[in-house]
């Protein structure tokens, strides 16, 4: 009895918690041949993140195209004359109450050509902030490929 009360209460501690992060549900098909990758993120706000008079922004890489299915979530760019960076901002508001979780669809081409440093020594790197190619993958932060909101704290992913 007390082993099922240990696991009960385990657990609602863990689905509480989970509550107060950001929490990114990724399905993500890569497609080497065309240097791409399409995405379905399942995201779940933080508990009182959402609300109907307040707007959300967030950024991701401008090579990706995002769309939203939800009729009552609007999805807008917002402007920049920033010309180097590699990342674009959104801004999502809510029509009607307020939603605890979006759907949101990305998909385009990541393909920074890879750098070599300054220096090129016999042990020197090689750079890129990401990459899809025949080779293979490389995604990191600095890529931008996971929607980036502000004010996030902690993460989790599935």
């Amino acid at each position: 009895m007390k082993k099922l009360s240990f696991i009960i209460i385990l657990s609602s501690i863990t689905f509480l918690s989970y509550s107060q992060y950001f929490h990114h549900n990724l399905n993500v098909k890569i497609n080497v041949s065309e240097n791409s990758l399409e995405a379905l993120d399942v995201i779940s706000f933080p508990n009182d993140y959402v609300s109907p008079e307040k707007t959300i922004e967030f950024s991701i890489n401008k090579n990706l195209k995002v769309s939203i299915d939800n009729p009552d979530v609007k999805i807008e760019t917002i402007p920049t004359e920033d010309t180097l960076s590699n990342i674009r901002k959104y801004k999502l508001s809510f029509e009607k109450g307020v939603a605890d979780k979006i759907q949101l669809k990305y998909n385009g081409k990541i393909y920074d050509n890879i750098e070599t440093g300054a220096a090129e020594y016999a042990r020197g790197f090689s750079e890129t902030s990401g990459i899809i190619f025949e080779k293979g993958v490389f995604m990191a932060g600095s890529t931008h490929w996971i929607p980036e909101f502000d004010n996030t704290g902690l993460i989790t992913f599935s």
